[in-house]
């Protein structure tokens, strides 16, 4: 399949509302390969309103680094919230001039071509583990990173879809072959 042949297919799969769509993804970085279930053409400010909510819920209850994180989150949100509404990005959002949207669910990065398709992660299963390099994190960071656990938004993630990283994409009970 050519590369206008899967933007087609992808946007008319997600025109009438959120797809399922499962493949198989090796990783760039790590080399892991998994089969992923996702949820495409999902509204992502549901999710975030969703997570805001729960993080002011749970704000007073926390102390040290997880209360500044957690602030620092609902900032965030708020700031995301603010700047979807008037269809623009969050104003801390580093890679706002990387990508081009070209239907829902789907973009170009405009350096190098490369197109991905994003989505609410539902479902991951590990074929081959990965190597993944220890990063030392802050307090902050990893209260940070406990608190994104359980958001919705945090399960949002991009792919990429070249024959390198994704072998075919089911989608509507239709396989969709990626070729180079």
């Amino acid at each position: 399949m050519t590369k206008d042949e899967i933007i087609k297919a992808v946007t008319s799969g997600v025109s009438k509302g959120a797809r399922f769509v499962s493949f198989l993804y090796k990783a760039k970085g790590s080399g892991e390969s998994a089969i992923y279930t996702i949820n495409m053409g999902v509204d992502l400010s549901t999710a975030y309103q969703t997570d805001l909510e729960k993080l002011q819920a749970n704000l007073d209850s926390l102390g040290g680094y997880e209360h500044q994180a957690c602030g620092e989150m609902i900032a965030s949100i708020h700031n995301s919230l603010t700047q979807h509404a008037t269809g623009e990005k969050n104003t801390a959002y580093k890679l706002k001039d990387t990508y081009e949207n070209i239907g829902k669910a789907i973009r170009l990065t405009k350096e190098t071509g490369d197109l991905q398709i994003y989505g609410f992660v539902v479902n991951k299963q590990v074929l081959v583990e990965g190597e993944h390099k220890q990063v030392k994190s802050s307090q902050k960071t990893l209260a940070k990173k406990k608190l994104k656990r359980d958001m919705k938004s945090a399960k949002f993630r991009p792919f990429i879809v070249t024959p390198e990283h994704i072998s075919g994409i089911r989608m509507n009970g239709d396989v969709l072959e990626i070729h180079s």
